[in-house]
């Protein structure tokens, strides 16, 4: 966990080193008006598709007496994660909206965009990790009817 987020971090700065060097405000427009709503939207399709999957996960339990407790957790924490990062941003873009002194500071501002480009890259994250599951179950179940034919 750590590495992905030291990544994600990384790659947050690298994306904010070039939109200050090259003056590109398209970014933080970009989050200013849509951030929250892509994240929630992001969150809606994730929890939908981790529905699809825990039905998929219930058969497969019943059918192969599997015990799927831990992904079940893991799912759990997805959602937990995904309403952190709406919140998180939420709070930031607060506080850049508001008169506070500090918040004109370039090194606020830097930090501040690198933070919400972050929370975006691990929101997209969250939604390649939770897309993967479902090819993880086809491909179980593939190799199931594979299996099932060799018999």
């Amino acid at each position: 966990m750590f590495k992905k987020i030291s990544t994600i971090l990384f790659v947050s700065i690298v994306i904010e080193f070039i939109n200050d060097a090259l003056s590109i405000e398209y970014l933080v427009s970009f989050f200013e008006n849509n951030l929250v709503l892509m994240l929630v939207a992001l969150a809606a399709i994730n929890s939908t598709t981790l529905g699809v999957v825990m039905t998929k996960l219930r058969e497969v339990s019943l059918a192969y007496h599997s015990d799927f407790s831990e992904t079940i957790k893991e799912m759990r924490f997805s959602i937990k994660e995904q309403l952190a990062l709406i919140l998180l941003s939420l709070l930031i873009q607060m506080v850049n909206g508001s008169s506070l002194l500090f918040i004109k500071y370039d090194i606020y501002i830097k930090v501040s965009n690198t933070l919400l480009i972050a929370i975006f890259l691990y929101a997209l994250y969250i939604l390649y990790d939770t897309m993967n599951m479902i090819f993880e179950i086809l491909n179980f179940e593939n190799e199931e009817i594979i299996n099932q034919d060799r018999d």
